[in-house]
């Protein structure tokens, strides 16, 4: 993937699937996520965004998890 066009996975399309190509962990709730299973190689799919987008829902491991547009920003994607 070109570094200068990372796609973060605010930027992700609705009802697509991906895979975690980095996670920029930076707090604790981050840890929380990489516990969760928001590590490299791991397919995630984008279920929808609320309507501010300021919040995503996403599908990763058969779990459905919301998480705030700050934590997507920092975890990068590519389309699979």
């Amino acid at each position: 993937m070109d570094k200068c066009k990372k796609l973060s996975l605010t930027n992700a399309d609705c009802n697509g699937i991906y895979r975690i190509k980095q996670f920029q962990a930076q707090d604790v709730a981050d840890r929380r996520l990489i516990d969760l299973g928001f590590v490299e190689g791991t397919e995630i799919e984008v279920l929808g965004k609320a309507v501010m987008k300021t919040t995503l829902a996403v599908k990763i491991r058969n779990s459905t998890i919301c998480i705030r547009r700050a934590q997507a920003d920092r975890i990068f994607i590519e389309r699979v």
